[in-house]
């Protein structure tokens, strides 16, 4: 009975890191929702960088921001492209799909649709990436108004990016 006992617990242990369960779809927007059937899998926290130049307005050049998990450990990071690039040395680029002002002070809620794909050294997370939806954005704007032509200028950002399969 004791050996009975042990061995259950040690398989309800075990559970937990064996079978993770998938995300809930976060509410958003009607404007991107994601309504093809296609399920969240992930979904990672990026505070970084929006880079903007000026070419007599401000125009964003490219995003540079870490992705963490839920528990803040470095997973991968978010680059121009726009890219998402994870420690297995899988990757995803996507294109603007769709995009909301939510917040007036923060960058766009958007849903991106992934283009290519290509797995990693070390895994292929990102390999079933079919949608990505940026939401949860706190700041990343561009200021208003004029700007001299050739600088550049970096803004703080926090997001959460979601991705479905």
């Amino acid at each position: 009975m004791k050996r009975l006992i042990m061995s259950a617990f040690l398989a309800l242990a075990v559970v937990p890191t064996a079978v993770q369960a998938a995300p809930a779809a976060p509410p958003v927007p009607g404007e991107i929702a994601i309504t093809d059937g296609s399920k969240p899998y992930l979904i990672a926290h990026a505070s970084g960088l929006q880079i903007y130049t000026c070419n007599g307005t401000w125009t964003l050049l490219r995003p540079d921001a870490l992705l963490t998990d839920k528990f803040g450990k470095v997973i991968g990071t978010h680059s121009g492209g726009p890219s998402w690039e994870l420690r297995d040395g899988s990757i995803a680029k996507a294109r603007r799909d769709a995009g909301i002002r939510v917040e007036q002070n923060a960058i766009d809620w958007l849903r991106l649709a992934v283009t290519s794909v290509s797995a990693g050294v070390d895994g292929d997370r990102l390999t079933n990436a079919k949608w990505i939806q940026r939401i949860n954005t706190v700041g990343g704007l561009a200021p208003a108004g004029p700007c001299a032509p050739g600088t550049t200028l970096e803004v703080p950002y926090t997001a959460d990016y979601v991705f479905w399969k």
